[in-house]
């Protein structure tokens, strides 16, 4: 009896650090569990990689552009702040929101079959095609206007990685004309100090994208169009498990009708019409 009424202070107190975890744990797991109740996030973070002028590029330290004011548009409509993410690398935008770490990608994403198997895409808001940029004092591209694939023979081309770009080169360059050779980057940044140091002699991206960068820089020009028609759309997680693409496709139509979307187009495109 002694040796035990010595050691109930100590049973209490253990007892009572139990109880204590006990309390925690089960207050930690009713705030876990309330939350499941308190409905959708307030946040619509929107994945998007940078320069991709004019759908979204960086001014003054922000990020602006079509898709970014499409994105404001959108979480308007379902009553959620927009939290833009940027991506360094275009690859990096489908597995983003596979895994949730971003809500939507809005950021000049053509549907394709591929995809659409690990993702899904709101209705069409823009249609592109491709283009070759290259530098002004380059002599050695002698394509124009409509673009086939032999006016590549003997060129370096670069492009950017899980592009659409890349499919094109793939699908219609490699193993099928003499390329002199091929250049990925994952930034188009990159691309551009590349090119222009000589790495390559071209690059194929989407024309709209080649067009503003031949706007803004004296020595890049616009060498040709490669006719792809590809569709931009806004990509979200598989099966859409928050429910809002039935909205965003709302806010496509309604803008479209209600002439936002002219407006958007004057705004960036200088009134360039685009049937999409």
């Amino acid at each position: 009896m002694e040796n035990y009424d010595n050691d109930k202070p100590s049973k209490i107190i253990i007892a009572g650090v139990v109880a204590a975890i006990l309390i925690s744990f089960s207050v930690a797991t009713y705030l876990a569990l309330d939350r499941s109740y308190e409905g959708p996030s307030n946040t619509l973070v929107v994945g998007m990689n940078t320069p991709f002028p004019p759908f979204e590029y960086q001014q003054s330290g922000e990020i602006v552009g079509f898709d970014v004011d499409l994105a404001n548009a959108i979480g308007e409509k379902i009553n959620r702040k927009v939290v833009l993410k940027d991506f360094s690398d275009f690859a990096a935008l489908i597995p983003a929101v596979e895994t949730g770490a971003v809500d939507v990608v809005i950021s000049g994403v053509t549907i394709t079959p591929e995809r659409d198997e690990a993702v899904d895409f709101s209705k069409p808001y823009y249609t592109a095609s491709q283009a070759v940029l290259t530098t002004k004092d380059s002599n050695k591209f002698k394509g124009s206007g409509n673009l086939i694939a032999t006016d590549f023979e003997g060129m370096s081309v670069g492009y950017q990685e899980l592009t659409t770009s890349q499919t094109w080169i793939e699908a219609n360059l490699l193993g099928q004309v003499n390329l002199s050779e091929t250049n990925s980057f994952g930034d188009l940044s990159s691309g551009l100090q590349s090119m222009r140091l000589g790495a390559f002699d071209l690059i194929i991206l989407d024309k709209p994208v080649a067009d503003s960068f031949a706007k803004k820089h004296a020595d890049l020009i616009v060498a040709g169009t490669i006719e792809t028609n590809e569709q931009y759309g806004v990509v979200v997680k598989n099966e859409d498990p928050q429910n809002i693409l039935p909205e965003i496709n709302e806010v496509i139509e309604e803008m479209k009708v209600n002439g936002e979307y002219d407006e958007l187009i004057l705004k960036y495109f200088g009134g360039e019409i685009n049937e999409s």
